[in-house]
């Protein structure tokens, strides 16, 4: 991950990697068989090196927006990895993967409120909860807007609430009134 930060992700190579990490190049692919693994591996290093946090348990709209201010942390403490990730030959392949699992987490959180809604209003719901509770969210805030951490998973963690609890009160995610 260091070396995805540090150098132009084009020419991150196995080699390189193993000379990182002090350890033969066989070592290298005896863990990552191929160079497409070793990117395949990047999210969940990065939850790792991100102190653990789970991102993928909340079951419920309230259990999301009580773990926005971790996600955001996570997002600070990864964001050159999230980067270069960006900036990678592998960055299709990480981002459906990450894609994968935001759209698997607000799955999760819609979850209990299936009863609630209607499958096209679940739809939008869980569409705009997956789009609040991420790395490009997080970057809007606090490089485009100025806000802190803390601040911008507040500001996400009362939008999260508000729009599954009017969903809960309505039926509805958008238009209209209230």
């Amino acid at each position: 991950m260091e070396l995805l930060v540090e150098e132009q992700p084009a020419t991150l190579s196995i080699p390189a990697v193993a000379k990182r990490a002090n350890v033969s190049v066989r070592t290298v692919y005896h863990h990552f068989p191929s160079k497409e693994a070793l990117f395949d591996a990047m999210p969940d290093a990065a939850r790792w090196r991100g102190g653990g946090v789970n991102l993928e348990g909340a079951s419920s709209p309230k259990e999301l927006a009580a773990m926005v201010g971790d996600a955001f942390h996570y997002f600070q403490h990864n964001g050159p990895l999230f980067n270069a990730m960006r900036l990678s030959e592998a960055s299709e392949r990480v981002g459906s993967e990450l894609d994968r699992r935001a759209r698997a987490r607000a799955d999760r959180s819609v979850s209990s409120l299936a009863g609630q809604l209607d499958k096209k209003e679940l739809e939008r719901l869980r569409s705009l909860l997956g789009s609040l509770v991420s790395y490009d969210t997080f970057r809007a805030l606090t490089r485009r807007y100025g806000l802190t951490v803390d601040d911008a998973a507040e500001v996400v963690a009362w939008a999260v609430t508000g729009l599954s609890d009017r969903a809960k009160r309505t039926g509805k995610v958008g238009g209209g009134n209230d």
